[in-house]
């Protein structure tokens, strides 16, 4: 892979971690911060990552079929943030995070330079608001996570970012 999908699987275990704490115990401040992340994860990919992608992989009908597939993934999630179904919601975001780790990400990896996930990457940053929003995002991105994650995405980050991640 010549991309870096370090903060992209970051997220994903974030989104895995607060569904499995809000189905052990509801919190609504956990709730309101994994829905306002979630829905910044989803519309970025909706807006920026898959119609580039599609233009891409126009001659591609399995590429083709797998970003509709991506899409109509969302399309099934995101209204369950409204009902707070958070069970069906575990389930069906459970598979669709496996399904664009093992699917979407090779193929981005393909059909992107490295620039232009970096270009995606900064849009999703200024999505979050400015630097107070971003300490409040690295928080909860990493909270629980292992050191190896930690230093990934240290590792990714300019030395003038990593002290939001203190």
């Amino acid at each position: 892979m010549a991309i870096d999908f370090s903060i992209m699987y970051a997220a994903h275990d974030a989104f895995r971690r607060d569904l499995r704490k809000l189905t052990e115990e509801w919190d609504q401040g956990r709730w309101e911060q994994f829905k306002r992340q979630l829905l910044i994860h989803h519309q970025a990919e909706d807006e920026l990552v898959w119609p580039l992608m599609r233009g891409r992989v126009a001659g591609d009908a399995a590429g083709v079929a797998l970003i509709d597939e991506m899409e109509a993934e969302h399309a099934q999630i995101d209204p369950l943030l409204e009902a707070a179904d958070v069970t069906t919601l575990r389930a069906l975001l459970d598979h669709h995070l496996q399904h664009e780790e093992t699917m979407a990400l090779p193929l981005i990896d393909k059909a992107l330079d490295p620039a232009e996930w970096t270009a995606f990457s900064m849009a999703l940053r200024d999505r979050q608001g400015g630097p107070p929003e971003w300490r409040a995002f690295f928080l909860w991105l990493l909270e629980d996570a292992p050191s190896q994650t930690k230093d990934n995405i240290r590792g990714v980050l300019p030395p003038e970012a990593h002290r939001l991640l203190d």
